[in-house]
């Protein structure tokens, strides 16, 4: 079985004040290193996963946070195949109501590497997303995982 999750929200959580607190303190690169890094997985995939299962990894990142994402996961979970996708919005954007139009940009991405990757599984804790993605890919089973409400 090909099994796949999405990064934020499911493997890893996000702990949205202390990086508010990085960002306030400093705009430097090193201080968001230093924040990813301290991060620990929240959830253990291979509980999920059979002998011959394979597991997979999708996740949205800023280009920016690319290379400390790739660096966290070969750090944690340096066995599974992650799949780490651009996106280039910004704070601005999101709270300028165009957040509707990122799901959908990050549904249309996450559809087309769980289609190309042929998984039959995937867990993914965005409500609008899991949404899309049951929509744009009825063949695999898309399962919230994790309690972010919809706005």
């Amino acid at each position: 079985m090909k099994i796949g999750f999405d990064l934020d929200g499911v493997l890893r959580t996000l702990d949205l004040f202390p990086l508010r607190i990085c960002k306030e303190i400093s705009d430097d690169y090193d201080m968001m290193k230093w924040y990813y890094m301290l991060l620990k997985p929240e959830l253990n995939p291979f509980m999920f996963l059979s002998e011959d299962d394979e597991a997979y990894i999708i996740s949205m990142q800023k280009d920016r946070d690319r290379e400390l994402t790739e660096k966290w996961l070969r750090k944690f979970l340096p066995t599974i195949t992650a799949h780490v996708l651009v996106h280039n919005w910004n704070a601005s954007d999101w709270k300028a109501q165009n957040s509707e139009k990122i799901n959908n940009e990050w549904s249309s991405q996450k559809a087309t590497k769980i289609k190309e990757l042929g998984l039959e599984v995937f867990f993914e804790d965005d409500p609008q997303v899991v949404k899309q993605l049951r929509e744009l890919c009825p063949e695999t089973k898309i399962i919230q995982y994790g309690g972010r409400l919809l706005a």
